[in-house]
């Protein structure tokens, strides 16, 4: 049984096309079962990558690196110069994919968005889920060592809500 689901099958295309395998060219239907290694040409790959970078990206976590130095607080902070604090940007559109796992209301935000019942209602945002601590070495107003742990400072996971 599959709990309501629907199947929905592919019709076999009438054409089959070439595939582009290395500088040799083969029909597709030659060779099924065995990996296949595809090849572009530089101005497919150049789209591509524009289309890629141009395009809206799930939610996810991306890299961002702060350097102590570049926002003026090296004089007090000690340790570590820099760390890997990560930032959470992306789309959270309907429908939400189950890998940027979404609280219930984003999940019921971005149908009620998708079907416009509501004018206004935004799209859900793609936050910090889990954040990880930092341990800091700085120098007090007294110039005195201090190491302390700051709570979510670096992004382990990103979600939509």
């Amino acid at each position: 049984m599959n709990c309501g689901r629907t199947r929905i099958s592919q019709p076999k295309p009438k054409h089959q096309g070439n595939i582009r395998e290395g500088s040799r060219v083969r029909k597709a239907t030659e060779g099924l079962g065995k990996p296949q290694v595809l090849s572009f040409d530089e101005r497919t790959m150049k789209k591509a990558r524009r289309r890629q970078w141009s395009e809206p990206r799930v939610c996810s976590r991306r890299y961002l690196r702060v350097d102590f130095a570049d926002i003026g607080w090296s004089e007090w902070v000690l340790a570590p110069k820099s760390f890997d604090a990560y930032y959470c940007a992306g789309t959270c559109g309907f429908p939400i994919p189950k890998v940027v796992r979404p609280s219930n209301h984003a999940t019921i935000q971005s149908i009620v968005r998708a079907v416009g019942i509501v004018p206004g209602v935004p799209e859900p945002c793609c936050v910090p889920e889990k954040l990880s601590p930092l341990s800091v070495l700085f120098l007090d107003p007294n110039r005195n060592m201090v190491l302390k742990v700051y709570p979510g400072m670096s992004v382990d996971t990103c979600a939509c809500r």
